[in-house]
């Protein structure tokens, strides 16, 4: 028996009835096309799709602080992060989601970077707050590991003890002689802590588990690329800038070739757009630029996989042109322009230099608060408002429409 046809079904109703049943336009209709043939109009412009003014230092020093001040906001007194801020049809102020514990991992990192590298007092107090509310969910096994443990759960990705060191390490190689004594040690024994789960992490031939198991703190042995990636980056930065492990730089030296294999020819050979490829090349590229511009064995390989890694995510992967987010993929083609600088290549710089520009361009204009916000979407008469806690934070490309519709007053 054939399947029933909905449309036949439809066409063969209508037919019958002459239509009757359909409503002639009132005015509420008629208003609603008039909105819709305008939104028509501007996006039947290409430029309207594409924000052509060139990027200044003004613009980049806007999406800085906008990101500062987000991160400040949502900074609660117990040095956790709040949710993430999702739009309500009946609530235009909106309501926080429960927060991931991957968010107190970011929110962290996102706060030793601006300490580190764009320091203020407030900033600087506000990672030590964070530092304590993250640290106040470790669990130590017995085995001098320290897990984050937050909620209830029987499983911790090794995510959060990686941010957690790569935060540290970034902090203390500026802060740190800022602090007193007491302070510092308290920070190194968190970072030794983190660093000793991860090497309990480490998987025999490359890599890490990508989660443990508790009560017991069973290692999980399966790989994942965004936790390479990761665990690849807070070692090259623990071993340069907390100097507390004189092992972890043999370990990478052995396993170096493997892990870029494994994400480069390897995963393109499975598949040209590998998922786990550009999940490693998020934070995978930036350690191999920091590698390569070391003086350690195979720094030269380690250089060439984070220019490949580039070209995959530009020409495989449409970074700077598809709706792939950008704020994901940036920091690989940051790293990777350092990489071409440091070679004197001077066309795969540009090449790059103009992938980055498009991304910051996309990136801003979903950061609210910018004043790029809104551009390039050309369906859109008026922006939304929203509340003043969430400036600087950015909207989720594939929830805007949504997110605009339900937060306007």
């Amino acid at each position: 028996m054939r399947p029933t046809n909905p449309t036949a079904l439809a066409l063969a109703w209508l037919a019958l009835t002459g239509g009757a049943a359909w409503a002639a336009p009132t005015a509420a209709d008629a208003a609603a096309a008039g909105t819709q043939a305008e939104a028509m109009r501007r996006s039947a412009v290409s430029s309207a799709w594409v924000d052509a003014r060139p990027l200044s230092r003004q613009d980049l020093e806007a999406s800085l602080e906008l990101s500062r001040a987000y991160l400040l906001n949502n900074l609660g007194a117990d040095g956790l992060f709040r949710g993430d801020f999702e739009p309500r049809a009946q609530a235009a102020a909106g309501t926080a989601k429960p927060p991931a514990p991957s968010r107190q991992g970011f929110g962290l990192y996102g706060l030793a970077l601006l300490a580190a590298h764009r320091p203020n007092q407030p900033t600087r107090e506000a990672f030590l707050l964070a530092v304590n509310g993250f640290s106040s969910r470790n669990r130590q096994l017995p085995d001098r590991r320290l897990v984050p443990v937050f909620g209830e759960t029987a499983q911790v990705d090794t995510a959060l003890p990686a941010l957690a060191l790569l935060a540290l390490a970034e902090f203390s190689a500026r802060q740190a002689p800022l602090l007193q004594p007491e302070a510092r040690q308290q920070l190194n024994t968190l970072a030794a802590g983190y660093l000793e789960t991860l090497r309990k992490q480490e998987h025999p031939e490359a890599g890490w588990g990508a989660s443990l198991s508790l009560p017991e703190g069973r290692p999980n042995m399966r790989r994942h690329g965004f936790t390479d990636g990761l665990c690849l980056l807070a070692y090259c930065r623990a071993i340069r800038q907390l100097d507390l492990d004189p092992t972890l730089a043999k370990r990478l030296e052995q396993t170096l070739p493997g892990l870029v294999a494994d994400y480069t020819t390897h995963a393109w050979a499975a598949s040209p757009v590998s998922q786990e490829a550009a999940d490693f090349a998020r934070f995978g590229a930036v350690a191999l630029a920091e590698y390569s511009a070391t003086r350690w064995p195979r720094a030269e390989l380690a250089g060439d996989a984070c220019l490949a890694l580039a070209w995959f995510l530009i020409h495989n992967q449409g970074v700077g042109h598809s709706s792939v987010n950008p704020a994901d993929y940036l920091p690989p083609l940051l790293a990777a322009h350092q990489v071409a600088l440091r070679r004197d290549d001077r066309e795969a710089a540009a090449t790059l230099a103009a992938a980055i520009r498009r991304g910051l361009q996309r990136q801003m204009a979903v950061q609210i608060g910018h004043p790029r916000f809104g551009s390039g979407m050309p369906w859109e008469a008026t922006l939304p408002v929203f509340p003043k806690e969430q400036e600087g934070g950015e909207l989720a490309m594939a929830s805007a429409a949504t997110a605009r519709r339900t937060c306007r007053r």
